[in-house]
């Protein structure tokens, strides 16, 4: 399986946990349900159980479509778009599929990493929901992680493409 493959899966398995977990919960909600909190965790809006599942849905749904876009965009780009020190190289016709490949694969990457950001934020909203527990935990701590991460991502790519590969002449 190859790294496009891999990142593809990756990705896909990402968004059904969150179809399937949204499904698997619907009918273990009370009717009326906490939809939105303050920044301490405590409930600040109410909602029915449908219109929590059509929301997160409909998230889950829009992210993947979002993610599947860029990568969609990165893949079928022309090299005028792309903006890059050593654009010479890495825009180079015999090298510029490849990097349009690259970059598909980090954002499909990335994509599955912003599912399981989801994911995790409606299972912390269904946990609270369902009495399991008093308030909204550590939902600040999960975003910041994130957010460690996406830096992390964001500085892997710039490392990637800052200089031509030692290897090219």
């Amino acid at each position: 399986m190859n790294r496009r493959h891999l990142a593809a899966v990756a990705f896909a398995v990402t968004v059904l946990l969150g179809l399937c977990h949204a499904l698997c919960y619907s009918t273990m909600l009370p009717d009326r349900v906490a939809t939105r909190f303050d920044t301490s965790g405590v409930p600040a809006a109410w909602s029915s159980r449908s219109t929590m599942i059509d929301i997160q849905f409909t998230v889950i749904v829009a992210v993947a479509a979002g993610f599947l876009l860029l990568a969609g965009a990165a893949l079928r780009s022309p090299a005028r778009w792309a903006a890059s020190k050593q654009h010479q190289w890495w825009l180079a016709p015999e090298h510029f599929e490849r990097t349009r490949q690259d970059l598909a694969v980090r954002l499909l990457w990335l994509g599955a990493l912003t599912q399981l950001l989801v994911f995790d934020l409606f299972h912390r909203t269904i946990r609270f929901n369902t009495g399991r527990v008093p308030a909204l935990e550590s939902y600040w701590l999960d975003v910041g992680i994130f957010g460690a991460f996406v830096a992390v991502w964001l500085g892997c790519l710039m490392w990637r493409y800052r200089r031509a590969p030692a290897t090219a002449s």
